[in-house]
């Protein structure tokens, strides 16, 4: 049985504002990484709930715990989101073959 869940690995300082100004260059590469969690701590983080035994299908996990995102979907929209997700898995799984 397949599991599925989404979460968030936090923010990391990266290469992601690599074609933004100087300022906001200046502050991700010299500032934000003594702020932010190391990519190599929220890649553990994601490994470990990905491997969880106890992890929950169609979660939502922050820091390695599932987190409730309210009522804010219907069921309908879940389930439509849900069946995007799976088309776009199998278009990925046969671009591997």
């Amino acid at each position: 049985m397949q599991r599925v869940a989404t979460m968030h690995p936090g923010v990391i300082p990266g290469t992601l504002y690599r074609h933004t100004n100087m300022i906001v260059k200046f502050v991700t590469y010299f500032i934000l990484p003594y702020l932010l969690r190391r990519p190599t701590f929220s890649a553990l983080l994601v490994v470990h709930t990905a491997l969880r035994d106890d992890l929950v299908t169609g979660s939502y996990y922050e820091d390695g715990v599932p987190k409730r995102l309210g009522d804010k979907l219907t069921e309908k929209d879940k389930q439509s989101i849900y069946e995007s997700v799976q088309r776009q898995v199998k278009v990925w799984s046969r671009l591997e073959d």
